[in-house]
């Protein structure tokens, strides 16, 4: 017979099957599901009462329990009138002379042996067998069993650590498109893995994709400081140099330079960019306006909860995320082409504007708090604006 767990829970013998679906009770699957897994061992009563009947408070949690298991075996008839689950004195166990296949223990075995193959197409063949046979973690419900949830944790590590080595392997070979197409897959297990995100950069540029890896270099960036708050990744300043000046090799001359950084189409709106672009721009206009003496200015806007209501403390989070999309949606209808955005904090946006003088910067922010009050409707949310002019170091 055959168990799977990943994707989903199954067992089969070939021709008829059983899984969640099919066992309508949560409690059967769970059984079954821990007798397979410890099928090599008898499991006592008092064991299966206090994994399964911890948290609940039967009066007689050994009829429960015998009634279960004749509940499971009756299930397990559509495999024949053979007994898959014996009674033991005090115990029970799957009966050891039906043979069972388990993909959890082929991935053990197909791992381990990557990591001792040493010829190069041999370890690639094992890999690769080993990352196709592992499916996505399905949201069956004994899934978040802490008895199960741990093996699984731990298999979709080692799926990610083989997806690794396979990478490795297939850029010794300049295979890019097989990085792309491994990487991508492993995000969907992962998207918050640092090196998926430096192999998918890595495969654009051993592509000779320069644009396109800069783009997902600037889309990662942004993804780690949504949702981890990581500003710089370490990783990916291993490979922004080499994006940099592998596609500056390929300049010819001026006018290919020229074609390179040029927007594509006239800019309508204010620049949107990431606060580490946003510093740097900062400063090429601190330096510019130092010697030309004409003073910019810079805003700082803050979103707070005008509630101070200890049960609306819940919602504050999505609301302060909703109002924050409404925020950007705003400055980018708002504000001038040539100005400069980007966002500083989760509740935080900086705004650099050229050529706008103390007064025109408070006139400014009136706007974007008057339109802000009218998009945000009932939100209960409030902007706080702070003005500082843009100096140098050296001013300061």
């Amino acid at each position: 017979m055959q168990m799977n767990i990943f994707g989903g829970f199954s067992l089969s013998d070939g021709q008829v099957s059983v899984n969640e679906s099919t066992l309508h009770s949560n409690k059967l699957n769970r059984l079954l599901i821990y007798i397979l897994l410890h099928r090599d061992r008898d499991l006592s009563h008092q064991e299966l009462i206090d994994t399964f009947w911890q948290e609940e408070h039967s009066r007689n949690p050994e009829g429960a329990l015998k009634n279960l298991v004749y509940r499971l075996r009756s299930e397990l008839r559509v495999f024949g009138t053979q007994e898959l689950i014996l009674t033991l004195p005090g115990a029970y166990r799957w009966n050891p002379e039906v043979r069972l296949q388990t993909d959890y223990e082929e991935m053990d075995a197909l791992t381990e042996a990557v990591k001792k193959e040493d010829m190069p197409e041999r370890k690639r063949y094992l890999a690769e067998k080993a990352i196709a046979l592992y499916k996505k973690e399905a949201p069956f419900r004994a899934s978040q069993e802490s008895w199960l949830l741990s093996r699984l944790t731990y298999y979709r590590l080692q799926y990610l650590e083989t997806v690794k080595v396979l990478c490795g392997i297939y850029e010794k070979e300049q295979e890019w498109d097989a990085i792309e197409r491994v990487t991508t897959q492993a995000l969907d297990v992962d998207g918050l893995d640092e090196d998926l995100h430096y192999w998918r950069i890595k495969s654009q540029i051993g592509a000779q994709n320069y644009e396109q890896a800069l783009q997902y270099y600037d889309y990662g960036k942004k993804l780690f400081y949504d949702h981890l708050g990581i500003r710089d990744v370490e990783r990916f300043h291993e490979i922004y140099n080499d994006i940099l000046s592998l596609s500056t090799n390929q300049m010819s001359d001026i006018s290919s330079l020229v074609d390179s950084v040029t927007e594509k189409e006239e800019p309508r709106e204010v620049f949107v960019c990431e606060y580490p672009v946003f510093r740097e721009i900062y400063r090429v206009e601190a330096r510019r306006i130092r010697r030309t003496g004409i003073a910019e200015y810079m805003l700082l806007i803050t979103m707070k909860s005008s509630s101070t209501s200890k049960s609306d403390a819940q919602s504050l989070e999505e609301r302060i995320r909703i109002g924050m999309q409404i925020l950007e949606d705003l400055l980018k209808r708002t504000l001038r082409a040539g100005d400069v955005v980007a966002q500083y904090s989760n509740t935080q946006y900086v705004v650099l504007l050229p050529a706008c003088n103390y007064e025109s910067t408070g006139l400014v922010a009136d706007r974007i708090e008057c339109l802000f009050r009218t998009e945000a409707g009932k939100r209960r949310l409030v902007l706080q604006f702070e003005v500082e002019e843009v100096f140098t170091a050296t001013e300061k």
